[in-house]
């Protein structure tokens, strides 16, 4: 692996509905030397929000479970992951290989190139020390990782919480895409629409004091958040405090 200093700094951006007010406001993040980041579908904030500052995400996370695996994997994750992938040697995809939804596992049997060809660049939970069976969600995981990297100081954008808005996609951001993603992904457009807030707020502490031993520093710049673990900022005191 060809692992490079990250920034002390990463701005993860969630895929809640609020991450309209980030692409609203993206220019004032425009000079700030950070690690952008985000999950699963990230091409699309990449396409909406960081492409009007000319930047990238540089550590995605996304080891996400499907009913349709193999699918999902040949038409949807490995297309935008090798795109993501192939814009630097330098860009990290975080994922897993030892817990229930073991994609390193299938892609080897789907008879791909795609572990060797980006081994590199592809990080592992396992490698950082850290159990993923401990986790029932991702995003604890990928702050967890996060942190075994170098980040000091996590913020993040659009982390509403599931369902937000009832039990429907305007719950996120570019609704339209999430259609579309879950119907290839489930044949079911409200699988996990609510998400899993209420297991993140109960969950959270536990795990960052099991997996860390200590509690990381994670703001969320949510204004409408379900998320009670985590303290919430305002954009303008996160601009100030960049």
């Amino acid at each position: 692996m060809i692992m490079r200093p990250i920034k002390s700094t990463c701005l993860i951006v969630c895929h809640g509905n609020s991450s309209d007010i980030l692409e609203q406001r993206i220019q004032e993040f425009k000079d700030f030397d950070v690690e952008w980041c985000s999950m699963s579908h990230f091409d699309v904030p990449q396409e909406h929000i960081l492409d009007k500052i000319n930047k990238k995400f540089s550590i995605v996370y996304d080891s996400s479970t499907v009913e349709n695996e193999v699918e999902y994997e040949l038409k949807v994750r490995i297309p935008r992951l090798v795109h993501y992938l192939d814009n630097s040697v330098y860009n990290f995809y975080i994922c897993t290989r030892s817990d229930h939804n073991n994609l390193h596992e299938l892609r080897d049997r789907l008879g791909l190139n795609f572990n060797k060809k980006y081994n590199d660049q592809i990080v592992y939970a396992e490698s950082f020390g850290i159990n993923p069976n401990l986790f029932d969600v991702s995003l604890p995981l990928y702050i967890a990782c996060l942190v075994k990297m170098g980040a000091t100081r996590i913020i993040m954008f659009g982390a509403d919480g599931g369902g937000t808005l009832g039990n429907n996609p305007n719950s996120y951001y570019k609704p339209g895409y999430v259609v579309s993603d879950k119907m290839v992904a489930h044949n079911n457009l409200n699988y996990n629409m609510t998400g899993d807030t209420n297991n993140v707020n109960i969950n959270y502490n536990r795990l960052m004091q099991t997996v860390l031993g200590f509690m990381p520093t994670v703001l969320n710049c949510s204004p409408v958040t379900r998320y009670t673990v985590f303290p919430v900022v305002t954009y303008d005191n996160v601009v100030k405090m960049l």
